[in-house]
């Protein structure tokens, strides 16, 4: 795995897992507080998924505008679209068929879905408890194509670390003044839960996650420039010790006094700023290195899959320990509940990356490469790239491809 920036892949690998081991814990009620605390906090892998999504998009972004001086937009979109949809309206079509909704096909709330919209409304995400939800965590992909939409206007105005804080700033008000307008008059429709989790979820709240993200870039790009080289080669000496300290301050959110007075309740989205603080200082460490205990082939491939995982990881949870909680031992207690709990983790986790990985080169791939032909079509010059392997996922950062390292960062 001699990748300088696998480090990528094993950031995505990373998010999921914590995704599923929040997720496979809600299927285990008696774990013991301190534990089922600690689990929880996995819920933030989503944002660690935005963290990378926005460090990649700069890094391809950059990449496009050192080789041709003016990305293009409308193939940003379409390498978007391809990239996700097809592996998600095949997810919707699998959940309708596993867990058809009670109340029949909604064709508004499909097309909420189809359309990525989903995250602008409560009722579309759905955090009201009654609707249909037609791809579970989909609120997660309604939120990532918001991040697209703006993408470009970010990437052409955010060119410096500078522009970069700003923008985090930007983002914190912004959230904070679009929560406290959105919650008034979203309760005078909807009980208080079901807006408080619906703020929780849109865009607005998670904004300064991917401000955070787009930030990281920065530092990241200059450390693989003969400026930075020297100071990578010294951070990289103590990669794994600083991003295992990183982990440890995330996962001390789960205790510290700071989490609860930071809880989603808040209308500020403080607490995803420090939680990505955190992330960012790991993804940074990480990115210092080629290979380590850290980033390893293991993860990477987690990660490479990532986006089959999930979507497929709820339906093996309900298909498995949710079908057959005998078997799997879901109402233990005590220490024999963290025991189930650890041994399906186990069990379940290569199973969910095995499904994954056959969705990934079946479905994922393939349209990402038919997308990148179509492009090529409607481009009368459109030649592919010759540093450009066909079929590269187009969602691994440019600064994967050869040169990059040397061009990545934004000229102050």
């Amino acid at each position: 795995m001699r990748s300088r920036f696998a480090f990528i892949d094993c950031v995505r690998g990373y998010a999921v897992l914590l995704v599923f081991t929040c997720h496979l814990s809600y299927e285990y009620a008696n774990l013991p507080y301190p534990v089922s605390r600690l689990t929880s906090l996995g819920w933030h892998g989503v944002q660690l998924f935005f963290v990378a999504s926005a460090v990649t998009l700069m890094m391809s972004w950059s990449r496009e505008r050192e080789k041709h001086g003016s990305p293009s937009v409308t193939g940003f979109f379409a390498r978007r679209f391809f990239r996700i949809a097809p592996s998600y309206y095949l997810a919707a079509l699998v959940y309708y068929v596993v867990a058809p909704p009670a109340g029949g096909v909604d064709l508004g709330q499909l097309a909420t879905s189809f359309a990525f919209i989903n995250s602008w409304y409560p009722s579309w995400t759905p955090s009201t408890g009654t609707d249909w939800m037609v791809v579970p965590g989909g609120w997660s992909v309604g939120v990532e194509f918001t991040f697209y939409a703006l993408f470009p206007l970010i990437a052409s105005v955010v060119t410096t670390a500078a522009r970069a804080v700003i923008l985090i700033a930007v983002a914190v008000v912004a959230g904070s003044l679009c929560n406290d307008a959105a919650v008034p008059p979203l309760l005078t429709h909807f009980d208080t839960p079901s807006v408080l989790h619906f703020i929780y979820f849109w865009f607005p709240n998670q904004f300064v996650v991917f401000a955070i993200g787009t930030a990281i870039f920065f530092p990241i790009a200059h450390l693989h420039t003969r400026a930075g080289e020297a100071t990578r080669l010294t951070l990289s000496r103590w990669s794994t010790p600083l991003a295992l300290l990183a982990a440890l301050a995330f996962f001390s959110l789960s205790y510290l006094p700071l989490s609860e007075s930071l809880s989603f309740h808040t209308l500020m989205p403080t607490r995803f700023m420090v939680g990505a603080l955190i992330m960012a200082a790991f993804v940074l460490m990480l990115s210092t290195v080629e290979e380590s205990l850290l980033v390893n082939r293991v993860v990477a491939l987690v990660g490479k899959v990532s986006f089959s995982a999930y979507l497929w990881h709820f339906a093996v949870l309900w298909l498995l320990p949710g079908a057959f909680p005998l078997v799997f031992h879901t109402q233990a207690t005590g220490v024999a509940a963290i025991a189930a709990f650890a041994i399906s983790w186990f069990l379940l986790c290569p199973i969910v990356v095995l499904i994954s990985y056959g969705t990934y080169r079946l479905i994922e791939n393939p349209m990402i490469r038919l997308g990148q032909r179509l492009l090529a079509r409607g481009t009368a010059s459109a030649t592919p790239p010759a540093d450009v392997p066909a079929g590269m996922n187009d969602d691994a950062p440019a600064a994967s491809r050869p040169g990059l390292a040397r061009s990545a960062t934004a000229r102050p």
